[in-house]
């Protein structure tokens, strides 16, 4: 719900029962437990500081009664994850606003599921060459923390987006949503510029330029690439479109899949197409793509679609 005084508040709790599952070996019929026990929680509160800001904050916790074996060397018994976050409008008309994050997440749970959690793809603490992470078998919790802070513009011909980010090798809140990557910091800045107004030639053209850079806890530069996009819509409603991207040479520390680090060669791609009418009940389209890189791995590629609309 939301209060008068713009206290906005969720919570939603839900507990999930035991699930067994059975199994055949020759004659013998057993019974295994899959799933366990569980109670997931989710919190979340936001405070409106008049019409330009708010700040708010979010919990999640999950708890599992984990008596059979196997479970407790796959999943964590406890995982909590605690944050804040907010926005600021920086004028009057909200067209320019900053907002960010920080959250911490803790786990805790068997050496045989803690050590998982280590060696999942997210982090790969057991890298033979890293030096800022360690795999420790006997560790039965993990902890870790994440942030951002963006600038973005929302309005208007010329629009900006700008942000800092982070994620230390120990975070992980899969267990009530998701982490796609851990041990990662990074910024990027992207400028659009869009004109709607109507010419001799066209009805409207868009332009993004983009750069951006990422990096592990040990500093190595993992991504550095620069990437552009643009499309025109003609008077006749057919659109032509071009993007190409630009990536420097670096480290990959996740491409022996837990193995050493490893080169990532600088690369190239590109596309370039036009589409037909799509107001129309049949339109089509084609494109033609390149991607190569500095050791010599090459692709092109042409592509036509058809599109039928029975209705509109």
């Amino acid at each position: 719900g939301k209060t008068r005084n713009g206290w906005s508040l969720g919570m939603l709790d839900a507990v999930t029962g035991r699930e067994w599952a059975k199994a055949v070996t020759g004659l013998e019929e057993t019974e295994t437990e899959v799933e366990p026990l569980s109670n997931y929680l989710v919190g979340r509160v936001e405070k409106e500081l008049g019409r330009r800001a708010a700040i708010g904050g979010l919990g999640t916790a999950v708890n599992r009664d984990l008596r059979a074996p196997g479970l407790r060397a796959e999943l964590p018994a406890q995982a909590y994850v605690g944050g804040v976050d907010g926005y600021l409008f920086l004028d009057a008309k909200r067209e320019w606003v900053i907002n960010g994050r920080m959250a911490g997440s803790h786990l805790t749970g068997s050496t045989d599921a803690i050590t998982r959690l280590q060696n999942e793809s997210q982090r790969y603490f057991g890298r033979p060459d890293a030096t800022h992470i360690e795999l420790d078998p006997n560790a039965t919790s993990l902890s870790g923390w994440t942030g951002n802070v963006n600038l973005n513009r929302n309005a208007g011909v010329h629009k900006v987006n700008a942000a800092l980010w982070s994620v230390s090798p120990g975070f992980d809140s899969s267990d009530a949503g998701f982490t796609f990557a851990s041990d990662r910091a990074g910024m990027h800045a992207v400028y659009q510029w869009r004109n709607p107004k109507v010419n001799r030639f066209a009805r409207s053209r868009f332009l993004a330029v983009a750069k951006f850079y990422t990096w592990n806890f040990a500093r190595e530069l993992q991504g550095d690439g620069f990437f552009t996009f643009g499309n025109v819509e003609l008077k006749n409603y057919w659109t032509v479109f071009a993007n190409l991207g630009l990536f420097r040479e670096t480290q990959d520390d996740r491409g022996t899949r837990g193995g050493p680090s490893m080169l990532s060669p600088s690369a190239a791609n590109g596309s370039i197409g036009v589409e037909s009418d799509g107001r129309k009940k049949v339109s089509v389209g084609g494109n033609a793509s390149f991607n190569r890189n500095e050791v010599g791995a090459w692709s092109r590629g042409l592509g036509l679609n058809v599109r039928y609309r029975p209705a509109a």
